[in-house]
């Protein structure tokens, strides 16, 4: 197994017994960060798992080219691949995670999982955090970024360790798709 994929087992370890599941939903945008992790978590659990890509139906010739790579990462990694529309009146960050956040839950009842793998690394919390400091959030709407349940949902971020440099750069030596 990869020296890296090694450690963000490690990582995982101390929260999770991998040899235990059953299936897991893998959030994925179709950035290098979350099809690396897709890749890592099939590499260090032998077991289904589920891609799920949320269309926010902002930017249609995007959606579109996502949608693909989602379909074909699901084909590649032998993944069941759901595609959730989000219908928000509302169009704010707050109003999405909140829906997201609604949208796994249903589907991990469907899946009869409550593990959740999101892709966020290290660039993504320090830029979440601080984006929120500016906005003057409160100690809640800084904690949020670092929660690791919703409900009976129990959230994994493997990747928080490590750099979109780091990611990207693994992904473009082992040409990852």
């Amino acid at each position: 197994m990869n020296q890296l994929f090694n450690k963000i087992k490690a990582t995982l370890s101390p929260h999770i017994k991998l040899s235990t599941i059953k299936n897991s939903i893998i959030c994925c945008s179709g950035g290098p960060d979350s099809v690396f992790l897709a890749h890592a978590i099939k590499e260090i659990t032998n077991n289904h798992h589920h891609l799920v890509y949320f269309d926010h139906m902002l930017r249609p010739n995007e959606t579109k080219e996502e949608k693909k790579l989602i379909n074909v990462l699901g084909k590649t990694l032998k993944f069941s691949v759901h595609i959730i529309p989000l219908k928000i009146s509302k169009k704010n960050q707050a109003h999405y995670r909140t829906q997201r956040l609604k949208e796994l839950e249903q589907l991990s009842k469907k899946l009869e999982t409550n593990i959740i793998f999101l892709g966020h690394h290290l660039d993504d919390l320090n830029e979440s955090f601080f984006m929120r400091k500016i906005q003057q959030s409160g100690t809640i709407g800084l904690s949020n970024i670092f929660s690791k349940k919703y409900r009976n949902i129990k959230l994994h971020r493997p990747l928080k360790k490590y750099t979109k440099k780091q990611i990207k750069r693994y992904a473009d030596r082992n040409k990852l798709i």
